[in-house]
């Protein structure tokens, strides 16, 4: 036994059908164009070369002092207790 459906419902169904027929892809997008290709890069600078010189040479002792400084600032929190972030 089948039970009729009211016409405004059977509308709204008609509608549903709609839509979701509208929302179906249709043909895939375009694949977008390659970007240019970027330009080559200079010649690094001597400054820069000369940075990064001493910062490969410096960065042992650099290391070595934030260590002091992270181990100074741990024994100095040491009995405390920590706050609950509210």
């Amino acid at each position: 036994m089948s039970v009729p459906v009211p016409s405004r419902l059977g509308h709204a169904r008609g509608k549903w059908w709609l839509l979701a027929k509208q929302r179906q892809p249709g043909k895939p997008a375009a694949e977008p164009a390659q970007a240019p290709p970027r330009p080559a890069l200079q010649e690094v600078s001597q400054f820069m070369l000369l940075e990064r010189e001493v910062e490969i040479e410096y960065r042992p002792r650099m290391l070595e002092a934030l260590q002091n400084k992270v181990d100074a600032v741990a024994d100095s929190l040491q009995g405390q207790t920590p706050v609950e972030a509210s």
